[in-house]
């Protein structure tokens, strides 16, 4: 295939991070509101995610997104740890969503937009979030080992992390046609600490590590290694930052590296995008619909909490029917 062969089917890709409260599941909006492009939101965060799209979201383009709640897995406080109660599928459930998103309302009204290898250009699939996605995995993996109750082995740890990191590589893979945004959380991951069951030799190896490892904000995600390495699946990788100056706040997507974070972009676009357009901005360029636009300025508005906060809200949006149960 030549490069205009891949320039005709070019979608995007995007790992976007940031701590709560960045903007990552309200940056959606601009893509909704311009009326090009059919949001498919899987919302781990439950009603997180639907209050805040619900909040910037016009009403005229609700039908242009499409939002799975995926029911939570039980969970019991333990002798010594959280348990799971029956068998955990909100893991598996989050697979066959994304091979086939079809699915039951509560009033048992079958909702069913095919497989999602049939999807295109002008879809967007959203993992909202892949730090929820971490924990699903390993009540899945502890379960099928019979260890719910026993506790973890080393072991499980690798498995569930090679199942992580299998559903990003099927996500940012071919056999996802459409545009792909998987949302994280941040944590911040460094050189390992010396602890008191060391030998003296490997506290020593450890505190010479200190030295030399930087420590480096990373997507939120089981084991340190994933965490490293999860953004070299995706083509962009976005950080959501939120710029607090006095009393008043500024959100922004960051498109090229920090000193603490990384993060990349293969478009010519400014370090900065305000966090109202951004992400039309990077669509629209990868899709041709625009030209490339210069830097436009981020509004600062007053501080007011919460998800997704720092953009102007949408008065009077109805609300999305919960949808909770998987065929």
């Amino acid at each position: 295939m030549s490069l205009q062969d891949f320039a005709a089917t070019a979608v995007v890709k995007t790992l976007a991070a940031g701590y709560p409260g960045t903007g990552k599941t309200g940056s959606l909006a601009s893509l909704a509101n311009s009326g090009r492009y059919n949001l498919r939101v899987m919302a781990l965060d439950g009603n997180t995610t639907t209050t805040v799209l619900l909040r910037y979201i016009r009403p005229e383009f609700h039908d242009k997104v499409e939002v799975y709640v995926p029911p939570r897995d039980n969970v019991r406080i333990g002798a010594e740890r959280a348990e799971t109660v029956g068998i955990p599928r909100r893991f598996t459930t989050t697979l066959n969503m994304i091979d086939r998103w079809k699915y039951k309302k509560l009033d048992g009204t079958e909702v069913d937009f095919g497989p999602v290898k049939e999807w295109g250009p002008k879809d967007v699939l959203v993992l909202d979030n892949l730090t929820e996605v971490s924990t699903d995995a390993f009540r899945h993996v502890l379960m099928g080992a019979g260890r719910v109750q026993k506790g973890p082995r080393q072991r499980d740890w690798g498995t569930a992390q090679d199942l992580i990191r299998a559903m990003v590589e099927l996500l940012a893979s071919d056999l996802v046609p459409c545009n792909v945004m998987v949302l994280a959380h941040l944590k911040m991951i460094g050189p390992p600490r010396p602890d008191e069951n060391d030998t003296e030799e490997e506290k020593v190896h450890k505190s010479a590590l200190q030295e030399i490892i930087p420590y480096r904000l990373c997507p939120l995600v089981l084991g340190q290694q994933l965490a490293g390495e999860i953004a070299r699946y995706f083509p962009f990788s976005l950080l959501y930052e939120r710029q607090v100056m006095g009393s008043q706040v500024k959100r922004v997507i960051v498109t090229r590296p920090r000193e603490a974070a990384d993060a990349k972009m293969p478009l010519d676009l400014p370090t900065e995008l305000p966090i109202e357009t951004g992400l039309l901005t990077i669509f629209d360029m990868v899709h041709g619909s625009v030209k490339v636009p210069g830097p436009q300025p981020s509004p600062v508005v007053a501080t007011s909490g919460g998800k997704g906060e720092g953009m102007v809200p949408r008065p009077e949006v109805s609300a999305l029917k919960p949808e909770d149960k998987p065929t």
